[in-house]
């Protein structure tokens, strides 16, 4: 075992592959790009959906916090789109459009501001409460009917 002879030199035999690029090569490459582009235009598109989607939740949010206004208020009166509501705890509410914006202001003592970007807000009486519309500058259109609970 321990007389093994050694070489002198290692060589590794190459085999030669001289095709290069067929057609058949670039057929398949051209379908593979054909049949990824409609999906690439559907991830795009999805995308751009969940931008929209930040502007539907911010007013989800602003309805859910008028809903809980009116839930622990005793009263309410609808003025020229303005909301004013009497809290259980004595404060007095009034919530309404300003600018762009709409604000909740307590006591007339500074304000909140519950949604910005608000291009029409728009308030209804109804019998059993109240209903809401709203559009966003982006032209998103939100509408929903909030009930009075007398106790």
């Amino acid at each position: 075992m321990l007389n093994k002879q050694k070489n002198q030199s290692a060589y590794m035999v190459f085999q030669k592959n001289e095709a290069g690029f067929t057609l058949i090569n670039a057929l398949f490459t051209l379908v593979l790009i054909t049949c990824s582009i409609p999906f690439l235009i559907v991830l795009l598109q999805k995308s751009q959906e969940h931008i929209s989607l930040e502007d539907e939740l911010s007013v989800q949010h602003f309805l859910y916090f008028l809903q809980d206004d009116v839930k622990r208020s005793i009263e309410y009166h609808l003025i020229r789109d303005e909301l004013y509501l009497t809290l259980d705890t004595g404060n007095k509410v009034r919530i309404g459009l300003n600018g762009h914006m709409i604000r909740r202001k307590v006591d007339d003592k500074g304000y909140e501001i519950y949604l910005r970007d608000v291009h029409f807000f728009r308030l209804y009486e109804l019998d059993y409460g109240f209903s809401v519309s709203i559009e966003t500058i982006k032209g998103g259109q939100y509408e929903k009917e909030i009930i009075f609970y007398n106790k």
